[in-house]
């Protein structure tokens, strides 16, 4: 059993339930000029990676269309060019945007 007295009490000169948020413009400023190329970046690094991604996917649907012939090769080579430039085409314009 624990003794009472050896607890340490934690006291509060105000109510639990509120907050005391004070955000400034320099602050926002701050977090702006900081965290915000951060993400824009990082993003970036995301989408090229991504674009590989969906290069490497391309790859794989003309092996596999190699090893296995059906009716719709045609239609998933179509797709997965589609899909490589979708992605080419957001990375573009996530480019105009920075």
């Amino acid at each position: 059993m624990v003794d009472n007295q050896m607890i340490p009490k934690i006291t509060t000169n105000r109510p639990i339930d509120t907050i005391d948020v004070n955000l400034t413009i320099s602050d926002i400023n701050y977090l702006l000029n900081t965290v915000y190329p951060i993400l824009k970046w990082s993003l970036l690094i995301f989408l090229v990676l991504y674009l590989i991604i969906s290069f490497v996917v391309i790859k794989q649907i003309k092996m596999m269309t190699r090893t296995l012939e059906t009716p719709t090769d045609k239609y998933l080579i179509l797709l997965g060019y589609i899909h490589f430039g979708l992605v080419a085409g957001v990375i573009c314009f996530s480019l105009l945007a920075l």
